[in-house]
């Protein structure tokens, strides 16, 4: 059940009856509190008011302390409580349109939202959860109704307060205070500034590293999944840094800055910044040989190499790049650093062999055969992480095929391949008759045409035989 206490401005009850003073009801008369709100097992309102007991007695200051469980139309029922409690049971006249009640006459259950942008929000709730306090000046009294609401009623403030002077009150009591002014936005006041900046330092920085770390991880697949070189990739990053550029240099500005806290802007801009710094700190030490972070994403030095991962990546010492072999039996040999390397052997797009082999003492050894000649690809990866990966191109220039040699005989001397010349052979004598003649070859009888192997003999400056 909902409960109602009226106190004068000196802090006592206004029953007529007690005496006994409360010393926070006091208090926020002297500070100025024109309005508080306190979380915790129930939702007790404090709002200052005036009223009058006649129309023409003049007005006095009261307090009013309203408890409730109930989080369901709390401005708006506490409102229509004293409303009925002073009008009604007490026969007072509610004073409305002067300053320092400003608050109890704009007071509703409001869904204005509370000024600033999200980052702002943020900021506030999380140094709040971590028990800092804070002010901050707003330019409305609907204004800082909605900022208590959103901190307070639904946020990590367990007691705020609507004051007329944020420099006089203590920090002691509350958790946050606003105050109503010829403010812009959500503007901090006092320390809360310092503290923001504070804590926005560390967000910008773990955002900066997440993001510097996606971006290595992102440019580090580009690089596995395509062709392109740091070097080339270096210099497409630094084709596009005018534009990074111009966008740094459109951000807040000192004085915007210093009127309100722009949480979204500062983060946008300290990361372009320090992304433009990193390349041109990366471009600076690649120049002068020094090692810097990110280096083998961001390096475009004309000659820039590859600069080595997380992860070890194996070297291939034979066959060398770009070599030539003249044999079929091709050794694969090199260094890595982990207990198995995949090594795979293609040509013309296809897997020729494909061999997981043991690493002893950071190296490795294996025999592969090419099965033509032509351009082959061996590549080289470990078994934990195929990403990491070493690569040789390298040319196979096999010897051309001998076929089987024919020896020549003595009674089958070489004849020139290339021109058709009769031989003469010996002259028989015919033993059973009495007629002997000469027996001569034909002159038109073709040679006997010589076997390769002699052929070959010849053009490798075999003598000619002389004729008979």
């Amino acid at each position: 059940m909902p409960q109602l206490t009226i106190y004068t401005s000196e802090g006592t009850k206004y029953d007529g009856q007690s005496t006994t003073q409360n010393d926070r009801i006091q208090r926020f008369f002297l500070e100025r509190v024109r309005f508080a709100l306190e979380t915790g097992q129930q939702l007790t309102i404090y709002c200052f008011f005036r009223a009058r007991e006649s129309e023409s007695g003049r007005s006095e200051q009261f307090y009013a302390k309203y408890e409730t469980k109930s989080r369901s139309r709390l401005f708006d029922s506490f409102k229509q409580a004293l409303e009925r409690r002073v009008e009604q049971e007490l026969g007072m006249t509610l004073v409305t349109g002067l300053d320092d009640v400003r608050v109890y006459d704009t007071l509703t259950d409001t869904t204005d939202e509370a000024p600033g942008d999200r980052y702002d929000h943020d900021a506030i709730d999380a140094l709040l959860r971590n028990g800092h306090r804070l002010s901050f000046g707003v330019g409305s009294h609907e204004s800082a109704l909605a900022t208590l609401n959103a901190f307070v009623q639904n946020g990590n403030a367990g007691f705020g307060a609507i004051v007329d002077d944020a420099a006089n009150v203590s920090l002691d009591t509350f958790d946050l205070l606003v105050e109503p002014g010829t403010y812009r936005g959500l503007q901090p006041l006092g320390d809360t500034a310092e503290k923001l900046e504070t804590w926005r330092a560390q967000v910008e920085e773990e955002y900066i590293q997440k993001t510097l770390t996606n971006i290595e991880k992102d440019l580090r697949t580009l690089q596995q999944r395509t062709s392109i070189s740091s070097a080339e990739l270096g210099k497409r990053l630094r084709r596009q840094l005018p534009m990074l550029s111009t966008a740094t240099a459109s951000g807040a500005t000192g004085d915007e800055q210093a009127d309100t806290y722009k949480q979204g802007a500062a983060i946008f801009g300290i990361v372009v910044g320090v992304l433009v710094l990193g390349v041109i700190a990366t471009y600076v030490a690649s120049s002068f040989g020094l090692s810097v972070p990110f280096a083998s994403v961001l390096s475009w030095n004309d000659g820039g190499g590859e600069t080595a991962g997380a992860v070890p990546t194996p070297t291939i010492e034979a066959p060398q790049n770009n070599s030539t072999l003249e044999s079929s039996s091709i050794t694969v040999r090199g260094n890595a650093s982990v207990d198995t390397v995949l090594v795979t052997l293609e040509s013309r797009g296809q897997t020729i062999h494909e061999k997981n082999v043991t690493v002893t003492e950071n190296s490795f050894s294996v025999e592969l055969a090419a099965n033509s000649s032509g351009t082959y690809t061996v590549q080289v990866t470990p078994a934990n992480n195929t990403s990491a990966a070493a690569t040789a191109t390298f040319t196979v220039q096999l010897p051309p095929e001998e076929t089987a040699t024919d020896e020549p005989t003595a009674t089958e001397p070489p004849t020139n391949a290339t021109t058709d010349e009769p031989t003469a052979t010996p002259t028989q004598t015919n033993t059973s008759t009495s007629n002997t003649s000469a027996s001569v070859v034909q002159p038109h009888a073709q040679p006997r045409r010589p076997t390769t192997a002699v052929i070959h003999q010849r053009n490798r400056g075999a003598p000619r035989r002389a004729k008979p």
